[in-house]
């Protein structure tokens, strides 16, 4: 899976995760940041 974090700044961060370095990831802040592609 990609996860595409926008910053604060405009940039992007492309990070590859799996399942289990999701669960790291604050769920509740990362929904409405993270889009899915």
């Amino acid at each position: 899976m990609t996860y595409l974090l926008p910053l604060n700044k405009g940039e992007v961060i492309v990070m590859h995760m799996r399942t289990d370095a999701w669960s790291q990831v604050p769920k509740s802040k990362a929904r409405s940041k993270i889009v899915t592609t």
